[in-house]
């Protein structure tokens, strides 16, 4: 469905725009002969697309399938199974040996993030604070904070009374 219909849907907004351009420009009126050019052109527009998603088409299948013979040869596989049961050993050996080579770049990144960043956080923080919508947020926030304490001092206080 897809495959079919994204060129069908390209194919009737190219015509749709043609049909339009045509109006705007006063090509409608022109001859025949002109007109059978236009389609002439239009035709081998749509040829060279065809051609284009065919060779795209073609490359793609040419490199998956020259990935797959050389994993094939690589890794001295035949099947899908041994292929998942050669890369249950290929890659933990090889996580090991790049995990080793990050690890000092790794751990300078650690140590500055946790030296820079908190106190970035505290900076944005307090200027967030000192700003008017920080400043109406805190005072929205103790507002309902205050409404949330006397309902239930309130409540308590009526099912005290109750008792």
């Amino acid at each position: 469905g897809t495959v079919a219909g994204i060129p069908l849907g390209m194919a009737y907004g190219r015509s749709v725009m043609a049909e339009e351009e045509k109006k705007r420009t006063g090509l409608a009126t022109l001859s025949k002969d002109s007109k059978e050019v236009i389609a002439a052109t239009e035709r081998s527009g749509a040829v060279l697309a065809a051609k284009a998603l065919a060779y795209a088409t073609l490359l793609c299948g040419v490199f998956g399938a020259g990935m797959a013979y050389a994993v094939h040869k690589y890794y001295d596989v035949n099947s899908l199974e041994e292929f998942g049961q050669k890369m249950k050993v290929v890659i933990p050996e090889k996580r090991k040996s790049i995990e080793a080579r990050l690890e000092p770049a790794l751990n300078t990144i650690s140590y500055t993030a946790s030296e820079t960043l908190p106190g970035m956080f505290h900076s944005a923080r307090a200027r967030f604070s000192e700003s008017g919508l920080g400043q109406f947020i805190r005072r929205r926030f103790e507002a309902a904070t205050e409404n949330r304490l006397n309902r239930t001092s309130m409540h308590d206080s009526k099912e005290s009374g109750k008792s």
